[in-house]
């Protein structure tokens, strides 16, 4: 992916397995051989507890990361980036303008990566992915 296509990035599935894979550094694992049902696992190959299912797929659980949607999932990915040494600012809508803007500053950097979008957990996503991607284009066959 470009930077030009993370910010173009919708909220859904493609924007949620992204961020689990390369912000959060989650696979996937099956959970069952004759069901479309995953699992995210960490690095370490321990369940996270959130599972995953195709976009197609008739199947649901409430337990599914949606960090593009679900404020609650953002905030895991903003404190994953600062666990890793990076730092935040979150800046809310003002009178006139209807988007969030995200600042992540990677590791020790003081250089931001700034990101506008018309929701918090939107804003979060594309600048994590921005983050996770630093200045390399990332090859996705999903887009």
């Amino acid at each position: 992916m470009t930077r030009e296509e993370i910010l173009q990035l919708q909220p859904g599935p493609l924007a949620d397995r992204l961020v689990a894979e390369r912000v959060m550094g989650w696979r996937l694992r099956k959970r069952m051989p004759d069901v479309e049902a995953y699992e995210w696992v960490s690095r370490d190959g321990r369940a996270t507890g959130y599972f995953w299912y195709p976009p197609d797929s008739e199947n649901y659980s409430p337990d599914e990361f949606c960090p593009s949607t679900d404020i609650a999932a953002a905030w895991q990915v903003l404190e994953a980036l600062r666990r890793s040494g990076g730092r935040y600012r979150i800046w809310s809508p003002c009178a006139g303008d209807d988007e969030w803007e995200v600042e992540l500053f990677p590791g020790n950097s003081d250089e931001a990566i700034i990101v506008r979008a018309p929701t918090l957990p939107l804003a979060i996503c594309r600048a994590a992915l921005l983050v996770a991607i630093g200045n390399e284009d990332v090859k996705d066959d999903r887009l």
